[in-house]
């Protein structure tokens, strides 16, 4: 049986099949070899570390489920650089990959205020200390020491130095702790996903805050095409997140979102999937609600007034397709 997590019970290794019901077309997904060892030492002893909970209604494509078994096989890499648009699912990816495969995760929210040293170890106030202070590892030598998955979010949000001081990590290799000396040797289940939009930087100005990933960073990932789900697969995502959507409307909403991304002449920024989730939820539980509205409040507001009449213009075209048939 399965450990319990502080997060939620996870199945039993013979029961990953079943959760991905009859679109489990690979060999299953492996848990860790050892997860009762693994599993064990976070209940409340490393804060920050839980097991994602199960979402029965995550969509898995065909393509997911190869991208989720090469990552746990860990066979081509350790760590893994999903790279797509926004709103395409590459965190909620992550999050699912080690809900069923019972990992726990240690998540960092990339972002330039982030230094070097504090992913490493931190000093915080103790009462049971003489100095009233204590030093507690950060969470890549939390991860690593104990084998838990490290999310890297948004990874491009990290300044170029911080990036190099993963190097070691990355290749496997022991890390020194710099405030200590201690060396950590991590964990042979430890494994590290990273997110971005963008890795070259050519698109910062649609990112703030961002930060092109070096060449020797990127070499230390394997980076496997990560894009939104096929327009049959989208809309069931989309039905499976707005309940009570009509399925006819579900794909009219889907194939408003590919022709926005797919919009040269118009040069539209993406239409997420989580913009997709809003429209219809709108959609699901307002039914007098017009689609071209549900559509606006969902992607504009955040446009020019000639975006929102692109945008107005292709809901129209879809519309009028979708009732000539």
């Amino acid at each position: 049986m399965a450990s319990k997590t502080t997060a939620a019970t996870a199945p039993a290794v013979n029961d990953l099949t079943v959760v991905f019901g009859d679109q489990a077309v690979i060999a299953p997904l492996k848990a860790p070899k050892a997860p009762q060892q693994t599993i064990t030492m976070f209940a409340g002893a490393t804060a920050g570390q839980w097991v994602p909970a199960i979402d029965p209604k995550y969509v898995w494509s065909k393509e997911l489920l190869r991208l989720a078994q090469r990552l746990v096989s860990q066979v081509v890499s350790k760590n893994w650089l999903l790279v797509g648009p926004p709103g395409c699912g590459k965190t909620e990816f992550a999050y699912q990959l080690c809900a069923r495969t019972n990992r726990p995760v240690e998540v960092v929210e990339c972002s330039e205020a982030i230094e070097a040293d504090a992913l490493f170890s931190t000093i915080l106030p103790a009462e049971d200390t003489k100095s009233g202070l204590k030093r507690i590892d950060g969470p890549v030598v939390r991860a690593a020491r104990s084998g838990a998955t490290l999310i890297l979010d948004e990874v491009t949000g990290l300044a170029p130095e911080v990036q190099i001081a993963l190097h070691n990590l990355l290749d496997g290799r022991p890390i020194q702790i710099r405030a200590t000396g201690e060396i950590v040797t991590p964990h042979k289940e430890f494994m590290v996903i990273a997110t971005a939009n963008d890795v070259s930087g050519e698109h910062r100005h649609k990112y703030k805050g961002t930060f092109a990933l070096n060449s020797a960073f990127k070499s230390r990932f394997a980076a496997p095409k990560f894009s939104y789900l096929d327009e049959a697969t989208e809309i069931a995502a989309l039905i499976s997140r707005a309940p009570g959507l009509d399925p006819i409307i579900a794909r009219s909403l889907v194939r408003v979102a590919i022709a926005v991304r797919t919009s040269v002449a118009a040069q539209l920024r993406e239409f997420s999937f989580r913009e997709l989730m809003v429209a219809g939820r709108a959609l699901a539980t307002q039914k007098s609600m017009k689609v071209e509205d549900a559509v606006l409040e969902a992607y504009s507001g955040k446009e020019t007034s000639q975006d929102a009449s692109a945008i107005g213009d292709l809901v129209k075209a879809e519309l009028a397709l979708s009732k000539a048939k």
